[in-house]
């Protein structure tokens, strides 16, 4: 998870995450800016999951800050779940990623798994699921050998480093699998 100065956010994420399935089995690394003392009450308050504190000793930005928590992520399991302080996980959303992770990790033309779709869905499908061209911040999966692929030609700027992700997939005939069931709420 990557956190900075939102505590409402923040409040209502670990709230969710609390109620999501599976919960307990998870090693939450958190990558928290500085400048909100709140936030980081908050993360030390954390009692459903194991959890470990990473506080940035100067704000790095959400590019850099994505990438040192990718890092790290990478470093303890060969899929991690992105997380960002304002994506509001529903129940489920942890086993959805746990099944796409097993679904699509040998399909190379699957990038990374998102858990937002913004489009309304008809009842008959929320258990359906979707390919599209294109990078979602909110709540994604990624493989450590998809990260590889990218991890080089990273752009840490703050505000390139989503629309970088989005081109890296076009480029490459790339995608992401994302639910017509919004697995989490921005």
């Amino acid at each position: 998870m990557v956190l900075f100065n939102r505590p409402d956010y923040t409040k209502q994420v670990f709230a969710a995450l609390k109620d999501c399935s599976g919960i307990e089995d998870y090693l939450i690394l958190l990558h928290i800016e500085p400048g909100n003392k709140k936030v980081v009450e908050l993360a030390k308050s954390i009692d459903f999951a194991h959890f470990h504190i990473t506080l940035n000793r100067k704000r790095l930005g959400i590019g850099r800050n994505t990438y040192l928590a990718w890092q790290h992520g990478f470093s303890k399991a060969d899929f991690l779940i992105h997380i960002e302080d304002d994506t509001v996980p529903a129940p489920d959303c942890l086993r959805y990623m746990e099944y796409c992770r097993e679904a699509y990790c040998d399909n190379h033309s699957i990038f990374s798994i998102s858990a937002y779709n913004q489009s309304y869905c008809h009842p008959l499908q929320y258990y359906h699921l979707s390919r599209r061209s294109t990078y979602t911040c909110w709540i994604v999966g990624l493989w450590r050998n998809r990260w590889n692929w990218i991890k080089h030609s990273w752009n840490p700027d703050p505000n390139r480093y989503g629309e970088y992700m989005a081109k890296h997939l076009a480029k490459f005939d790339l995608y992401e699998v994302y639910p017509l069931l919004s697995r989490t709420q921005n």
